[in-house]
């Protein structure tokens, strides 16, 4: 399998990158991933293969700048596809938390980069689900034929081990449960499988592989100080990737690469940055709220959604 891979990394924190580029060092290199690196703050910093490259503001076009005035925390990876669109090649991009590690104690997930190219561009059911999980299983007896390589995945849904993904109320929830049986709460079993179409499910955006064509939809909603939002930018841009996702019979994988989760983040600055400007309240039903009844803030992450899909289609080269 000979593909071009761009790997987006947003950080804030060197000791964590340090540790994360040691990990991935060979993955990298087995693949020939170009590494563009966002460093995250007022001024938000790009490398490519760990060479500065300047502001990233710089390296927008002027016409484009409105697209991340409030780029921060986990969104702040947006400036790096953008980068990415607007000046390499390649053919699936992979973007990955400073915090995420290869797994090196399993043989099974020792290619996590492969392990997503693999689901990439295959063939799975978009109306019908497959009970047996697992990648390229059969069918059980019923499932139609038609429905079998009804639609292409294009966006792969990364996992992991180790320090699971719990928002801060269940995260608060399991402190007590899990101080005399640890283990047992960092390990669960996941849906490996496509995801039915239209569907809605929690996207964590620390682990996931895109192709090309997708790139444009992989707009994380903006997040940080200056919008008081936090710790949702992931999980609403997944919103608009299964709907999307949908209207394109486009199919998302979840679970056929792993990895480790290593760093368990504070359980009360959780609960205090998510339920920031009422995010707890918001996320309730803002999957299922129509365009035009957003509150003002989701409207403009509307508006500039669609700019930029617009935007990075053209930089791409896509068909409109």
């Amino acid at each position: 399998m000979s593909s071009k891979i761009v790997v987006v990394v947003p950080t804030v924190r060197p000791e964590s990158y340090k540790t994360f580029r040691e990990a991935w060092d060979l993955h990298f290199k087995w693949w020939d991933c170009d590494l563009v690196t966002v460093w995250d703050g007022d001024a938000p910093q790009l490398h490519l293969n760990d060479r500065p490259l300047g502001a990233a503001r710089d390296l927008v076009d002027e016409g484009d700048l409105d697209l991340f005035d409030y780029c921060r925390t986990d969104a702040v990876r947006n400036l790096g596809s953008y980068f990415a669109a607007k000046n390499l090649d390649f053919d699936y991009l992979v973007t990955l938390d400073d915090d995420v590690l290869p797994i090196t104690d399993d043989p099974k997930y020792k290619d996590p980069i492969g392990d997503h190219l693999r689901v990439l561009h295959t063939k799975v059911p978009g109306s019908w689900m497959n009970t047996l999980m697992g990648v390229g299983v059969e069918f059980p007896r019923g499932t139609p034929y038609q429905v079998r390589a009804e639609n292409t995945v294009h966006i792969s849904h990364g996992l992991w081990t180790g320090t699971l993904d719990w928002d801060g109320i269940t995260q608060h929830y399991l402190i007590p449960q899990a101080v005399g049986e640890p283990e047992k709460y960092r390990k669960r079993e996941f849906y490996i499988g496509p995801v039915p179409s239209g569907i809605h499910f929690s996207f964590c955006g620390m682990h996931v592989a895109v192709t090309r064509e997708a790139l444009p939809l992989l707009m994380y909603c903006p997040q940080g100080p200056t919008v008081g939002y936090h710790r949702w930018g992931d999980i609403w841009m997944g919103n608009h990737l299964v709907e999307e996702c949908a209207k394109r019979k486009w199919s998302i994988y979840t679970g056929a690469s792993v990895i480790n989760h290593s760093r368990a983040s504070n359980v009360y600055k959780n609960l205090d940055a998510e339920n920031c400007n009422g995010g707890y309240e918001i996320n309730e039903t803002l999957y299922k709220t129509p365009d035009d009844q957003l509150p003002p803030f989701f409207a403009e992450y509307t508006r500039k959604r669609l700019k930029y899909q617009t935007r990075m289609t053209e930089l791409l080269g896509l068909p409109a």
